[in-house]
């Protein structure tokens, strides 16, 4: 499932210390996972960045993102950052 990546992506960007960026990722997720399934160790991580960040930051984020396409998302919270670090 592509929401998956969200999650994934909420992961990387918190260790690598962007918060909004996390939070971002976070907000998708939780707007975009229609059941998705993250197992173990990945559900275990999101929720331990989840604890980390600002909920009404993930709020915010939640609501943003509830009408951007999944696609869309993809593009703006995994694609483009892994751009600019290139």
């Amino acid at each position: 499932d592509r929401a998956v990546r969200l999650a994934a992506a909420a992961i990387v960007h918190f260790t690598r210390g962007d918060s909004a960026l996390a939070a971002s990722a976070v907000g998708a997720w939780d707007t975009h996972q229609q059941h998705a399934e993250l197992g173990p160790v990945l559900g275990d991580a999101l929720e331990r960045t989840r604890r980390a960040l600002d909920p009404a930051t993930v709020a915010t984020a939640a609501e943003r993102t509830r009408q951007i396409a999944i696609d869309e998302l993809i593009d703006e919270l995994i694609l483009q950052p892994a751009e600019a670090t290139r």
